[in-house]
């Protein structure tokens, strides 16, 4: 018979020391807006995505004309993780996907995020999530879709466009 007898194990005593925690970096310190939007929809994106700060690069585009002096600045920055916000209530364009190929040529993480809109039927959110992921494929590998909702307070109410996208 072999006997199985558990030894008491000593355990060594942490001292409790205070964890320090570092500051959060900004998670998109550049952030780039596809489109003309109006005033009331972009205050709360900017809240919402720490865009206050002086750490956030944030640029308007609200026409493909703008975008070589923009292309110019982003030669200037660091090669940080940047996001694209897009209306995700409308299906993407040609010179939308012109300028994301332009973006992957000068950084190497890039976030594209079609934010929604509250008042769309999810059979309109599914529709338009499919022309966003189809979009996805045509866009250089270091592109990411973002579908994430936004937090209830930076949802727009601008009822003239209501369609909502997740």
């Amino acid at each position: 018979l072999i006997d199985h007898e558990a030894e008491q194990v000593e355990q060594l005593q942490v001292e409790e020391t205070p964890v320090i925690s570092p500051p959060t970096p900004v998670a998109y310190p550049q952030i780039l807006i596809w489109g003309l939007w109006p005033e009331e929809s972009l205050q709360p994106l900017r809240l919402a995505l720490d865009a206050e700060s002086d750490a956030v690069y944030w640029q308007e585009i609200d026409a493909i004309t703008e975008t070589e002096p923009l292309l110019e600045k982003l030669h200037d920055l660091p090669d940080d993780q940047l996001l694209l916000l897009c209306k995700g209530w409308e299906p993407p364009t040609g010179e939308l996907a012109d300028f994301c190929l332009q973006l992957a040529e000068r950084r190497s993480h890039l976030f594209l995020w079609p934010i929604p809109l509250t008042g769309m039927s999810e059979a309109r959110q599914l529709s338009l999530l499919g022309s966003w992921q189809a979009f996805m494929q045509q866009l250089p590998e270091q592109f990411h879709l973002l579908t994430r909702e936004l937090p209830p307070q930076a949802r727009s109410t601008d009822n003239r466009e209501a369609h909502n996208h997740d």
